[in-house]
C-alpha cells in the first residue's frame, strides 16, 4: 500500500491482495490499482 499526503492521509492505492485495512475501499482512502507485477 502507498499512502501520500493531498487534502490530508486519506489517499491511498494498493496491489495484490487487499490485506491492509486502512481506509474505505473503493475509495480514496483505499483504491485498489492492479495486481502485482511481474517479478525478474
Amino acid at each position: 500500500m502507498l499512502s501520500w499526503n493531498a487534502d490530508g492521509w486519506e489517499h491511498r492505492a494498493y496491489w495484490g491482495a487487499n490485506s491492509i485495512n486502512y481506509g474505505t475501499d473503493g475509495s480514496a482512502s483505499r483504491h485498489f490499482a492492479g495486481p502485482l507485477p511481474a517479478t525478474g
